[in-house]
């Protein structure tokens, strides 16, 4: 059987900061655009009150996405670099057939 993390060729990393509004929307609108075996992951520097509130928030609505959808918080603002960095590594390391 196939586990979840490998049914994931591609990996769509997104650093965010403090996007408790757009954040949601953006991903809402990307489901449409890319397909099922592209993995999102989110690199959320916000603090971790800001990093609940915006979980919540896609738990809520998104559930055609949310399967797809990993998110991590950082609570220090390191920077875009640092944050693509994260994903890389975390993509590299969970997604086993993803290139």
């Amino acid at each position: 059987m196939q586990s979840k993390l490998e049914v994931f060729s591609k990996a769509l990393i997104i650093p965010s900061y403090q996007e408790i509004l757009a954040l949601p929307i953006f991903l809402g609108n990307l489901e449409k655009l890319i397909d099922k075996d592209v993995a999102i992951v989110v690199c959320d520097d916000s603090s971790a009150e800001l990093h609940e509130k915006l979980k919540e928030k896609i738990e809520n609505s998104l559930d055609t996405v949310k399967d797809r959808i990993f998110l991590f918080p950082h609570n220090l603002k390191s920077g875009r670099g640092s944050a693509v960095r994260r994903g890389l590594i975390f993509s590299i390391n969970n997604f086993p057939n993803v290139k």
